[in-house]
């Protein structure tokens, strides 16, 4: 009886150790996508480029859950795309050094990678498919990719389909049509093609362990083979 109480703590410990190990699960992702463009009016601010033709920097980021991600297939176009999730665009005016910040409203941009055009980035119900940033002819291509899991890629900007867009506006070098954010209305005006950097971050988080419950079975066991123990020494 010893020997079996010691082989089933020692098991319980083993199963502890196991289950104690982190374990990851895929979560959280942030997608992110930047590129230089002319102009950008946030609110009431307008950025313009004077010296430099090409003086704003745009990054828009969006943090969305994998577990939203939707497959699609429309007209000359197929992939993956998530509309949940929580956008934001940072605007940097390379000739002032004056920046802007803003979150988008709820359901303002959506994050989508259109599989068979090697395009992946940010589309709105305003502006299309596209718009307010996408980078196409990505290198390395996104054929495969299911915005599912992390990726940096290189490629161009802006991206307008031709001859108009699906929505709205986003005409190169015209000011695109505008997106509500907290800190007003947004409004990039599209000029490339130019450099444009994609990346995805998926953020693991700790799955919620056993190790809890074990660890009180554990407790529990060792306190009943010990009042066991100790009742029947005193017989």
């Amino acid at each position: 009886m010893v020997m079996l109480r010691v082989i089933s703590l020692r098991v319980l410990f083993l199963l502890c150790a196991t289950f104690a190990a982190p374990r990851m699960f895929a979560g959280l992702v942030t997608y992110t996508d930047q590129s230089f463009t002319l102009a950008a009016t946030l609110g009431s601010t307008n950025l313009t480029c004077a010296a430099d033709p090409l003086c704003v920097i745009v990054t828009i980021t969006f943090v969305a859950d994998t577990a939203n991600i939707q497959p699609y297939s429309v007209a000359g176009a197929s992939g993956f795309e998530n509309f949940v999730g929580h956008g934001s665009v940072e605007l940097i005016d390379l000739d002032t050094s004056q920046t802007l910040d803003a979150n988008f409203v709820d359901g303002q941009i959506y994050v989508s990678v259109d599989q068979p055009h090697n395009g992946v980035g940010f589309g709105s119900t305003a502006g299309g498919p596209t718009y307010p940033l996408a980078t196409y002819a990505a290198t390395p291509s996104v054929a495969s990719y299911d915005l599912t899991s992390d990726i940096s890629l290189t490629g161009f900007s802006w991206f307008c389909p031709p001859p108009t867009p699906t929505v709205g506006g986003c005409f190169l070098g015209q000011p695109g049509p505008t997106l509500l954010t907290d800190h007003g209305a947004l409004s990039i005006t599209p000029y490339g093609p130019d450099a444009s950097f994609f990346s995805a971050t998926v953020a693991p988080s700790p799955e919620p362990s056993p190790m809890v419950v074990l660890a009180a079975g554990l407790s529990v066991l060792i306190l009943r083979l010990r009042s066991k123990s100790g009742s029947r020494a005193l017989r």
